[in-house]
């Protein structure tokens, strides 16, 4: 009877473990922030950013890569096209540091208040993929 017990308790102790790795694909979302996800071919892009950005301070995103089967995937770079919608403003490409398998975090200052576009530009092994999420940024 003890066998039994010790070997339904390792059972669990499994699947617990199976279920927390596959949890922790995506990281915690930070208090404040909020999260959106686009598809390209067969990765997931998710952009975690604040909920309300501002102009001239520094916004810490973070850009999380899955394949079609969660896992997480590997960059050889990967780097934010940020762009308005207004002839006269070009904007910046900062490149996203790797902080874990898979996730990519950078911090960016948005120098004017508007409807922006980050385009999340991922450089894989035999292609390159892009995202877009647009972002509203207040005074």
């Amino acid at each position: 009877m003890a066998g039994w017990i010790r070997l339904f308790a390792g059972a669990i102790l499994v699947c617990v473990g199976l279920a927390s790795c596959a949890a922790s694909a995506l990281p915690v979302l930070p208090a404040g922030s909020v999260r959106a996800q686009y598809r390209s071919d067969d990765v997931t892009f998710t952009l975690d950013s604040p909920r309300d950005p501002q102009i001239n301070h520094a916004q810490h995103l973070r850009v999380t890569l899955l394949d079609a089967q969660g896992r997480p995937i590997e960059a050889e770079s990967l780097y934010l096209d940020m762009t308005m919608d207004m002839l006269c403003l070009s904007g910046s490409k900062p490149v996203a540091q790797p902080t874990a398998q898979g996730r990519y975090e950078v911090d960016v200052v948005y120098v004017m208040a508007g409807s922006w576009r980050v385009t999340a530009v991922a450089e894989l092994a035999d292609r390159e993929l892009r995202a877009t999420f647009p972002i509203t940024v207040s005074e």
